[in-house]
């Protein structure tokens, strides 16, 4: 006959570290490593910085975009006096946000190149990847800066309803929306490639 008691607490072995003490973890490796920053280390900041003020963004204009969806869909009606304010301060509000998404996407990227350029940093072969692997992903971020339709989101209300409404105006911007896309897509391909190429050639 065993002795075990009904109340016996079960061991379930060792509690994993919580998130702050893996952070720290993450942290001392890095300055116990190289004990500096590099280039990748900074984008990588940089692009939490921005996601971090996208999110603020998103606050602060997350009020008036609502209100101006439920005009649209007919669920507020009639509209409340500042709507037109409220729906150019929820426009200019989406722009804000999309080029700091955009950008700290693009900074996500050349983080992962520049990492990848260090470590390479000594392997001569196949850099003609790496400089593709650039020019596509700076190429992509260039097309969407100069391709947005910038006057739709800054532009005064009755100007957005009169130009912006148009049949040319929406396939203008679906079109630009696809591209953007395919582009995003190849300029990934193109650096993943680059990548995998590198864990190859150490195999």
């Amino acid at each position: 006959m065993t002795n075990d008691s009904p109340m016996q607490r079960p061991s379930y072995g060792p509690v994993p570290p919580s998130r702050p003490s893996r952070w720290r973890r993450a942290s001392s490796l890095r300055f116990r490593g190289p004990k500096r920053l590099f280039v990748d280390d900074w984008l990588i900041m940089f692009a939490w910085l921005l996601c971090g003020l996208s999110a603020i963004a998103w606050q602060v204009i997350s009020p008036p975009l609502y209100t101006f969806l439920d005009v649209s869909s007919g669920h507020l009606w009639p509209p409340p006096a500042a709507f037109a304010e409220d729906a150019i301060k929820s426009w200019r509000g989406q722009l804000i946000v999309t080029v700091f998404f955009n950008t700290s996407l693009f900074t996500v990227k050349l983080s992962f190149l520049a990492f990848f350029r260090r470590l390479r940093r000594n392997v001569a072969e196949c850099h003609y990847l790496w400089w593709g692997a650039l020019f596509l992903t700076v190429s992509t971020y260039l097309v969407w800066i100069g391709t947005t339709n910038y006057p739709c989101m800054t532009k005064s209300m009755e100007r957005i309803v009169i130009d912006c409404s148009t049949i040319s105006s929406v396939r203008y911007t679906e079109a630009i929306i696809k591209a953007g896309c395919a582009l995003d897509i190849v300029s990934d391909f193109f650096s993943k490639s680059h990548e995998v190429s590198y864990l190859l050639s150490k195999i």
